[in-house]
């Protein structure tokens, strides 16, 4: 059984489901910016709109109030008048006497004065002797020849024709004269100063911000807050977009207008008058154009910002498939390097309740099967002897593996009949940060070494009996020790003990014997005879030789004294008879 990947790379749909949700975000995010917006600018609108509503509301109701005033009082004087003419004819003076009555009881009317059909001024409030004036042509003249009107007309004259108003700008109101059978004998003309309802419009402020007019019906601009020389006489309205978020409001350019601007008109229709209230377009929208520019770099930067995102976890996916792949090919060259192992090799998750890895190997050892293994990672100590169970068991768990310390232990297990040795390596294995990830394990069939230990072990105990029993001095070196059977141990004396080495054994010899020691020893000519070193006492003469038994070092020593001696005083007698017979 092979284990899970080390690190996972995000499943597809995961992926996706990423990327969709940022995307998601940036559109939720352009989306509620661009509501924010149409809301900011819908708000701005109305606003504008609504004041533009509210000015047009109290100038309507300004005109319409000084209109109906006027109405009434120039429609009675217009009876009165009619009968004059119709009495006295074209003459000023009655005429005189029945307008000035009227001029003096309304301080707002400068002027009244009576025009006959032809257009030529009969009459005036101020004079008996009337200016001599043709206003034929007039649109307060001729709107009334053209047609029978039941009520006033009103116009406007941006200057007086009268030599003592000239240069006056002046509201006109116009009313037909007839006589009984409904015949046009004049008009009757009141000029009321244009002044008070100018600085009305004025007292708006609206400067830079819109401009305020009173339109005649047919698109002639009457009055205006802002009067230049190059003002139109006549507006065309058809210029204007109806603005479908506002009843009665439009959008567009009229006039002498350079930007387009947010219109509201009011009719009269009592009059045929049209008041008119421009605002200004970009003034109003100043702070939602501001907003717009700065929402649409912070919307700027915050896509930015989360198309970088993206963009580096698009790295870090190729980055993690590139590492995954390469884990992948990590993982199936060490598992078929560890599964070609004999070793058991296994690894568990901290808690030994999962089980990451395990070799084909361990099945072998240990007799299990993988499915038994992995229901219960820690079922290979149910093999473990019942002498030895329980103390593996509790060096096992009380090893500190997140500390760094390691489990090791050899111990037996039983398969049958058969006993085998396992030596056991467990360690933990940590992250970056020091956390443990997993323990891993690695448990060897050590039986035919322990064997073979125990082989040499009883021919070691087989040669020390051996040389227990022998007449001569035996030495056995191996490992740092030195063994000597109690022939050697009689020869040597206090000088020997357990860690004595062949180098010491070699400084007991007679200087003049070492060197031939060293040699014999290096060219394998053994046995040589030596002289032991003791001083005070006699020269006591060993054959020594060795050899290589169980994997250890074998020294005999024998004591020739007697017999060396005795070769050595023969060898002197025969020297002395051979010179004696010379």
């Amino acid at each position: 059984m092979r284990a899970a990947p080390l690190g996972r790379t995000p499943q597809r749909p995961q992926r996706l489901w990423q990327s969709a949700s940022q995307g998601l975000l940036v559109l939720w995010i352009w989306g509620l910016s661009s509501l924010a917006l149409l809301v900011m600018y819908g708000d701005a609108k109305q606003q504008a709109y609504q004041w533009a509503d509210s000015l047009t509301a109290v100038m309507s109701r300004q005109i319409k109030a000084q209109a109906e005033s006027l109405e009434r009082r120039l429609l009675a004087q217009a009876n009165l008048l009619g009968k004059t003419i119709g009495k006295h004819g074209a003459d000023a003076e009655p005429l005189f006497q029945a307008l000035r009555p009227l001029q003096l009881a309304d301080p707002a009317l400068s002027l009244l004065f009576i025009v006959d059909s032809h257009g030529d001024v009969i009459a005036s409030s101020r004079s008996t002797q009337p200016a001599r004036l043709n206003l034929g042509g007039s649109d307060y003249i001729e709107v009334h020849r053209r047609q029978v009107l039941s009520g006033v007309f009103i116009s406007h004259l941006s200057q007086s024709p009268f030599t003592h108003d000239r240069g006056q700008s002046s509201m006109i109101y116009s009313v037909r004269l007839q006589n009984e059978h409904g015949e046009l004998l004049g008009v009757l003309v009141a000029m009321v100063n244009a002044q008070p309802i100018t600085a009305m419009y004025r007292s708006f402020q609206l400067n830079n911000k819109g401009e305020a007019r009173l339109l005649g019906g047919d698109g002639r601009q009457l009055l205006s807050d802002q009067l230049h020389e190059d003002n139109p006489k006549r507006l065309n309205l058809g210029l204007l977009q109806p603005d479908t978020d506002w009843r009665g409001g439009y959008v567009g350019k009229i006039g002498n207008d350079e930007q387009p601007r947010f219109y509201v008109l009011r009719h009269i229709p009592e009059y045929n008058l049209i008041t008119l209230v421009g605002l200004d377009r970009r003034h109003h929208l100043a702070r939602w154009y501001q907003f717009l520019l700065f929402g649409g770099l912070t919307l700027l930067a915050t896509t930015s910002y989360i198309a970088l995102q993206w963009r580096r976890q698009q790295l870090l996916w190729l980055q993690q498939d590139q590492n995954h792949e390469q884990l992948q090919e990590a993982e199936r060259k060490i598992a078929g390097l560890l599964d070609s192992v004999p070793d058991a090799v296994w690894s568990m998750s901290p808690d030994h309740s999962r089980l990451r890895y395990l070799s084909p190997s361990a099945a072998r050892i240990y007799g299990f099967s993988p499915a038994e293994f992995l229901s219960r990672p820690d079922k290979w100590m149910e093999r473990i002897v019942e002498e030895e169970r329980q103390q593996v068991t509790l060096v096992f768990a009380n090893t500190q593996f997140a500390n760094g310390e390691q489990f090791e232990q050899i111990y037996r297990i039983r398969l049958g009949n058969t006993t085998r040795w396992i030596k056991h390596r467990a360690w933990g294995v940590q992250n970056a940060q020091g956390v443990l990830l997993s323990i891993d394990s690695l448990a060897s069939d050590v039986s035919e070494q322990i064997n073979s230990l125990h082989s040499l072990q009883e021919r070691e105990q087989e040669l020390q009996a051996l040389l227990d029993g022998m007449p001569l001095g035996a030495m056995f070196f191996k490992n740092n020790h030195c063994y000597a059977n109690p022939a050697a141990a009689e020869l040597l004396g206090a000088r020997l003990t357990p860690a004595l080495t062949p180098a010491e054994l070699f400084g007991l010899l007679h200087p003049a014997h070492r060197q031939q020691g060293v040699e014999a020893s290096i060219q394998g000519q053994t046995p040589f005879t030596c002289t032991l070193l003791e001083p005070g006492k006699p020269i006591r003469f060993l054959r020594v030789s060795w050899q290589f038994v169980a994997r250890g070092n074998l020294w005999l020593l024998q004591d020739v004294t007697d017999s060396e001696r005795q070769a050595r005083l023969s060898a002197e007698v025969e020297a002395s008879a051979n010179v004696g017979g010379w």
